[in-house]
């Protein structure tokens, strides 16, 4: 495997992989990554690397880290790929790290689901060069939580707890996959909590309920209330939501605000 920034590639370089007089039907293809993509300015998306991952039908495979702080003013990698169909996948986030052949399964080496990204993508690489532009797309759903301040939340007293069905992704397919996860956040003094959640199949349940002094006091039914507001999970990047609980102890009210309209929700406790 080579991969070198366009900038550094002396023009012979090109050249070497194939002379003129070969059949060059049997030579590599270059392949081109515009990993541009990893661009705060041009994304506004956290993306600090991305994980590269080939595979073709022959048995070749290859896993490359690209950062961005390696990256010229183009944005462009070079690659030496054999010529075959091939599967491309580009995943960032948080920790894209957590990448294991085609699974990303970070629920499985912590707790707290990370903000990911993942562009796949099938390509034919039967030619002597070819572009590829990952567009790593949103798999993920930020949870955001007020908690009122009536509720105690100076004390630092609360925390919430966060479980669900869905520990990861396969890469290839883009599907959901299942396990247990739980998740513990203390609630700060302004009452303010985020969390992750990643994409799901609609029967997946999330629940979250909140603590105080170890006792829980209120239990909501995420997955359903997302559900009734029309929440898809089918988007190519998913959406947001943020939650304003009240009124502890009797009856508690969720407002979801992911959109232009305010949708109430019970809260069960």
């Amino acid at each position: 495997m080579r991969k070198l920034i366009l900038k550094s590639i002396p023009f012979i370089l090109v050249l070497a992989s194939c002379s003129i007089k070969e059949n060059r039907t049997l030579c590599d293809c270059w392949l081109t990554v515009d990993a541009s993509c990893m661009d705060p300015l041009k994304t506004r998306r956290p993306m600090d690397g991305l994980t590269m991952l080939f595979d073709n039908d022959n048995g070749y495979s290859m896993r490359d880290e690209i950062s961005y702080e390696d990256l010229d003013s183009t944005g462009m990698v070079l690659y030496r790929l054999p010529r075959r169909l091939t599967e491309i996948v580009a995943v960032s986030g948080d920790d894209s790290v957590n990448v294991t052949g085609s699974a990303y399964c970070p629920m499985q080496h912590h707790n707290t689901y990370p903000r990911m990204f993942s562009w796949h993508e099938q390509a034919d690489l039967n030619l002597e060069e070819k572009i590829g532009s990952p567009k790593p797309r949103k798999h993920h759903c930020v949870v955001h939580v007020t908690v009122a301040p009536e509720m105690g939340t100076e004390d630092g007293n609360l925390i919430i707890k966060v479980s669900g069905q869905v520990i990861g992704m396969d890469l290839w397919t883009g599907r959901p996959l299942s396990g247990d996860f739980f998740e513990t956040i203390p609630v700060g003094e302004d009452g303010m909590v985020d969390f992750v959640i990643p994409r799901q199949y609609d029967q997946h349940e999330v629940v979250f309920s909140i603590y105080r002094d170890a006792k829980p006091v209120v239990h909501v039914n995420l997955s359903k209330l997302m559900a009734e507001s029309g929440y898809d999970w089918s988007k190519s990047d998913l959406d947001d939501v943020s939650y304003f609980i009240e009124n502890f102890y009797i009856e508690g009210i969720v407002k979801i605000l992911p959109w232009e309209t305010i949708i109430d929700g019970e809260i069960v406790i």
